[in-house]
């Protein structure tokens, strides 16, 4: 068992790790925001497109927060999204997604990326 000493250099050292971390960049925090509302445009509910927005896995932090493209990938993105969500309504898998629903259906490009290409 690490001494009370240890414990608080650990947290420490996980705390200055903590602030070198930016998840919401500017490029990804546009892009959450853009892909959000193109969802609700789709006729999302707004409930169902922020656990959307939230859970599905990118990174568009190498593009520029000015670049149109997120723009338009956020659009290309919501209307793929869009026709899914229809089809889970169908069959009434809309009802309480959690994030491992989401990560399985809405992630067209998440094997994919983590693919060197």
């Amino acid at each position: 068992m690490p001494t009370p000493a240890e414990s608080k250099k650990q947290l420490d050292n996980l705390l200055s790790l903590m602030y070198g971390v930016d998840i919401l960049n500017d490029s990804n925090y546009k892009f959450m925001l853009l892909f959000s509302s193109r969802l609700v445009e789709n006729n999302i509910p707004v409930a169902d497109a922020i656990k959307i927005a939230s859970f599905a896995e990118y990174d568009v932090s190498c593009f520029d927060e000015e670049d149109d493209f997120l723009g338009e990938v956020a659009i290309e993105y919501a209307e793929f999204c869009a026709r899914v969500y229809k089809r889970l309504v169908s069959i009434g898998f809309n009802k309480d997604m959690n994030a491992e629903m989401i990560r399985r259906f809405f992630n067209p490009l998440g094997k994919f990326a983590t693919k060197e290409v």
